[in-house]
């Protein structure tokens, strides 16, 4: 990605790519391409839909989770294989979105199928509002405006839905990433006029 990093995320990734080393090496020497990887981990997280709409939360969070700890395996992979390239980080931003998304909706119709049109709503503003805050990022990376570090990126979003879901509290998950994505696409905008 262009632009300005957080050093402290530049740490934590490479902490994280200390601790996942040995997974990684085994996925290079099983042949497996980064963009594979991309795609597994993507189509477990949209699968995750289907059971958070049936109200199956505990597995549709482990099925979020494990699909996003795939696809963040990606990343390290392509460095170790010399395989980075533009269209991988496009493919890996696409696969996030979907993932997020879909489990976002399915969220969405399950409230709704229980008449609760607030929570459903919430749901929907949760999509919307993370959506944004990827695509300010964007925004803010093509002025090379620092985005960050701010209340919620994708790891939290991701932290905070699967452990929601995982116990059984999807309503307060979906209420802080709503709360929290609308103060990150607050001050994303904030930052650009500034800037």
């Amino acid at each position: 990605m262009n632009g300005v990093r957080d050093p402290l995320r530049l740490r934590l990734r490479a902490r994280a790519e200390q601790a996942t080393g040995g997974i990684v090496r085994l996925l290079a020497g099983l042949g497996v391409s980064p963009n594979a990887l991309t795609v597994a981990g993507g189509m477990l997280a949209v699968a995750a839909a289907w059971p958070a709409a049936r109200g199956a939360f505990a597995l549709a969070g482990a099925m979020f989770l494990a699909g996003s700890l795939l696809d963040a395996l990606d990343g390290p992979l392509a460095r170790m294989l010399g395989r980075e390239s533009r269209f991988g980080a496009v493919l890996d931003a696409v696969v996030d979105r979907l993932g997020e998304g879909a489990l976002l909706a399915g969220l969405a119709i399950r409230f709704a199928s229980q008449c609760e049109p607030g929570w459903a709503a919430a749901a929907a503003a949760a999509l919307v509002l993370s959506f944004l805050t990827s695509y300010l990022r964007a925004w803010g990376e093509r002025f090379r405006i620092a985005m960050a570090a701010d209340w919620l990126t994708r790891p939290e979003r991701v932290a905070v839905l699967s452990a929601g879901l995982f116990v059984g509290f999807p309503k307060p998950a979906v209420a802080i990433v709503a709360g929290l994505a609308a103060v990150t696409v607050g001050f994303r905008l904030w930052r650009i006029a500034r800037a």
